[in-house]
């Protein structure tokens, strides 16, 4: 990923989105699915077991259609893991954590942007 790429780019979810508050819908489901998704990642580190890679393959489409490049990286990278070792996965799962903070706050500033919703707590 480029240093001076944008976080998110909801450029090909507006396209997608019929509506502006669709579009905020995905934003809000992303947002709840990511935490539960990170949940499993954790639950699923030290064994690289089933639940890992399909918490990374879930999170990794999530931040596709999102436009979050980095995060979908990380994902396809950590989806990919199952034979590593459990640091190599706590390292990755850092990286993610990482990552989705800065989704979250972009994703946050959106829909405060909007006078019709108020952002995440």
């Amino acid at each position: 990923m480029k240093p001076d790429a944008p976080v998110i780019d909801l450029s090909g979810l507006r396209r997608f989105a019929d509506s502006e508050d669709e579009l905020r819908s995905f934003m809000d489901i992303f947002i709840s699915q990511a935490e539960e998704t990170l949940a499993a990642l954790r639950e699923g580190c030290e064994a690289g077991d089933a639940v890992w890679m399909a918490a990374a393959h879930k999170l990794k489409g999530g931040a596709g259609t999102l436009g979050a490049a980095q995060l979908h990286e990380l994902c396809a990278k950590a989806q990919e893991m199952e034979a590593a070792t459990a640091a190599a996965r706590h390292v990755i799962l850092k990286n993610i954590e990482t990552a989705y903070i800065l989704v979250k706050k972009e994703i946050e500033q959106e829909l405060s942007a909007c006078e019709c919703h108020s952002p995440r707590q």
